[in-house]
């Protein structure tokens, strides 16, 4: 579930139809209960695998007035590679309208964890794809839809096969993007012209809270039954002076 305000909820359902996949939205009333009042699926667009039937609603991120929502299994628009992003408009009647497609190649594969791999920014959308080691950056282009103009990749190759963009979280001109594989986690930043890595941490999960980063590295020690445990670490997200 992920929640846009106080009072807009939306729930994914990736193996709903058949695994075609699809997002409930539900709308907090006036005396406070929970009521459906939008059922979301691909409305068109590019053919879906067999195997795993697109799975929509693997990822949402949300704002106050956009959707996007991953099938990490529909075919891009070339028909050749797996992963699509649609992104949804809200409208003035409230419901949420399918607008653009963004092709997000998986490579051969799809990551079958279900981390939140799409995130929304004041004027992009950065989406993971841990199979292709690759987090793509999309940017709007003033007119409400988005072109790519690049993508994030480690500036190091860690000792195991890497799944970067297994997890990605932002804000601002910031994002966070993970490696579960090689327990790590990469911020990287926007500078008004192009985007670059400014730091590195230990520990692949991790989100921003305020103006600080909370990283966890879950295999710091292993306690006395055998459980792996771990430290969480805080850091502080500062100006640098150009």
């Amino acid at each position: 579930m992920a929640l846009t305000t106080s009072s807009i909820a939306f729930f994914r359902a990736w193996h709903d139809r058949g695994s075609r996949g699809s997002v409930y939205v539900f709308s907090k009333t006036s005396t406070g209960s929970w009521t459906q009042h939008q059922k979301l699926a691909p409305a068109s667009g590019p053919s879906q695998s067999n195997h795993n039937h697109g799975n929509y609603g693997h990822s949402v991120a949300i704002s106050d007035s956009m959707l996007a929502v991953k099938a990490p299994s529909t075919y891009g628009k070339l028909g050749s590679q797996r992963g699509t992003v649609y992104i949804h408009k809200k409208g003035s009647n409230g419901q949420f309208v399918e607008t653009h497609l963004l092709s997000t190649p998986e490579g051969p594969d799809t990551e079958s964890f279900h981390n939140p791999q799409v995130a929304l920014l004041d004027d992009f959308v950065i989406v993971g794809a841990p199979r292709s080691e690759k987090a793509y950056v999309f940017k709007s282009n003033g007119s409400g839809g988005y072109y790519q103009t690049t993508e994030l990749t480690p500036s190091d190759d860690g000792p195991l096969q890497s799944n970067f963009g297994l997890k990605v979280d932002g804000r601002g001109t910031d994002v966070l993007v993970t490696d579960r594989d090689n327990l790590r986690t990469y911020l990287f930043s926007y500078d008004g012209e192009v985007w670059k890595e400014r730091a590195k941490f230990d520990g692949h999960q991790s989100a921003f809270a305020g103006n600080s980063i909370v990283v966890h590295s879950p295999l710091d020690f292993r306690t006395n039954r055998g459980s792996y445990g771990g430290q969480v670490s805080f850091y502080d997200l500062v100006c640098e002076n150009v």
